[in-house]
């Protein structure tokens, strides 16, 4: 054989392997409609998988259970994370569950709006990741590997990055980028020209990967961000609510002087009008024998037992009290006023 015949020959089979390799990895990352490996395929591809995250159900999640809370509250109805020891701009809230913050009480975890938690912390248990590999949990499937180069260690250490309270986005985002590349480098690390030619399509495909949760991945860190943080550490309670007795009640709010923190009988606070009629409530010996929006009070002036006193709210605020006890001017009422 010629030495020309012998070079167009090799050239063919370069030419025939890069082919058949192309061929192999446009059906890896093809969307399900078929189609050919570019970086705005892969790139919808990846759009589509994240779209079909689980996190997205863990936003939605997260925003009912905050609505709720706010609903329930504005109700004078306490939840499981709003009412109890502390004070926080006059709303009683327990420092286990909830925080207090500058806009407020706000639920620990998970978080609703990550800007009123500037001070969140790791969890307590901490919070433990399980990643999902380079596709969102339930979207279509996203390669997790460039033929022979493997890119799951990469896509698994970077959904812990992104699940690690107070992580740095853009960190996690590099050194994805790194540990893509070098995956690719590792398995084709040859000087030959269909190597060079795997790295630079595996490089180029690593390269798609950080583009695309560099420019569209804020959603999924955020929400990520609400499930590995508390909105706060449990720090001491800096208002105390409890405690009081008949003649000698602290307010809960410095807005509304008629609203008075009585005791419950498990040692917790509930902000009750003080002008509230002793006559006709309920004798409770827990929070429990109380109706919704009611809580148990045992340092009240009605005398020495618990009585059932209608909670302080935006929606039945003192006033409702005041009325009743105006036209009962003489009744002994709860604050002993």
């Amino acid at each position: 054989m010629s030495k020309f015949n012998a070079l167009r020959l090799r050239k063919y089979v370069a030419a025939r392997d890069i082919s058949a390799h192309e061929s192999t990895v446009d059906n890896l990352v093809s969307t399900r409609q078929g189609g050919s490996l570019s970086s705005e395929n892969l790139f919808d591809n990846l759009a589509r998988s994240m779209a079909g995250s689980l996190s997205r159900r863990d936003v939605l999640k997260t925003a009912v259970a905050g609505l709720a809370g706010i609903a329930l509250a504005k109700l004078g109805i306490k939840t499981a994370w709003a009412g109890a020891n502390c004070l926080c701009n006059g709303t009683p809230y327990d420092p286990n569950l909830a925080c207090c913050t500058p806009t407020g009480v706000v639920q620990k975890n998970p978080i609703a709006d990550l800007t009123r938690c500037p001070g969140k912390v790791p969890t307590n248990p901490p919070h433990i990741c399980r990643p999902n590999g380079c596709g969102g949990s339930g979207g279509i499937g996203v390669p997790d590997s460039f033929l022979a180069a493997d890119f799951l260690p990469s896509c698994n250490n970077h959904d812990c990055c992104y699940d690690s309270c107070n992580s740095v986005k853009a960190t996690c985002d590099t050194d994805f980028q790194t540990s893509l590349r070098t995956a690719c480098t590792t398995a084709y690390p040859g000087a030959g020209r269909l190597d060079s030619i795997r790295r630079g399509m595996c490089l180029s495909t690593a390269n798609t990967y950080f583009n695309f949760v560099d420019s569209r991945g804020q959603p999924y860190y955020d929400a990520a961000q609400r499930q590995s943080c508390d909105c706060c550490g449990l720090n001491p309670c800096t208002t105390p609510c409890a405690g009081g007795a008949c003649g000698n009640l602290p307010r809960c709010s410095a807005n509304n002087p008629d609203c008075l923190c009585f005791t419950t009988p498990e040692g917790d606070g509930a902000c009750i009008p003080g002008s509230t009629p002793c006559r006709g409530l309920r004798p409770c010996t827990s929070s429990a024998d109380c109706p919704p929006g009611y809580g148990c009070a045992v340092t009240s002036c009605c005398g020495n037992f618990g009585v059932c006193g209608p909670l302080c709210s935006d929606v039945t605020p003192a006033g409702s009290a005041v009325s009743r006890s105006s036209r009962i001017a003489s009744a002994p009422t709860m604050g002993g006023r």
